[in-house]
């Protein structure tokens, strides 16, 4: 089996794509994650161009946190992303949940997480997007115990993997992969 590569567009602040990605191509990543605001990417088309001209694909469109009520503005951003994704080609849609602040990660608020999670599968299911959660430190998942917790609720929304925040909880990141391996269609290594 071969993997590709991409690197993260997290820290490309103000970026200028025809630099960074020639970048990319010099340092031979198969791809980037794109984080960028659409404002400032341009269409699909721009971006699928530049991609094709420097040999990188995109890996992964990114959106902003997922929050734990679909009429939340960002719920709407993060559809418009899947949508961008869908229009570039591009399989995967990943996001975060929201900041911890001084929740808790009650069932309760895992339930309203999934729900969006789930409404946000569901629609980029029917575009081809596959959209998946992100557990991350700090966020309302932020345990190897509540990132169980909250893969249970889920049906259609698949996990990004990232062995950096399992390290950290404690949690083996082979472990991990054995008890999601039905759910992995993206890794953050």
């Amino acid at each position: 089996m071969a993997y590709k590569l991409a690197y993260s567009g997290l820290f490309w602040e103000a970026p200028h794509l025809e630099r960074e990605l020639a970048v990319l191509q010099e340092a031979g990543w198969d791809g980037w994650e794109v984080r960028q605001p659409l404002d400032w990417l341009g269409t699909p088309g721009r971006v699928r161009k530049l991609c094709e001209r420097f040999g990188v694909e995109v890996a992964a469109v990114c959106g902003p946190n997922a929050t734990l009520n679909v009429d939340d503005p960002s719920h709407q951003i993060n559809k418009r992303r899947i949508e961008f994704a869908a229009e570039l080609g591009v399989a995967t849609f990943m996001t975060k949940g929201p900041g911890r602040g001084q929740r808790v990660c009650s069932d309760q608020e895992l339930d309203q997480m999934a729900a969006v999670y789930e409404d946000l599968a569901v629609y980029g299911d029917t575009l081809g997007v596959c959209v998946t959660f992100h557990p991350h430190i700090n966020h309302l998942v932020n345990s190897e115990e509540e990132w169980k917790r909250f893969m249970h609720r889920l049906n259609v929304c698949k996990l990004c993997l990232d062995m950096s925040h399992a390290v950290h909880w404690g949690y083996d990141p082979v472990q991990a992969v054995h008890d999601f391996t039905s759910r992995i269609a993206y890794v953050h290594l």
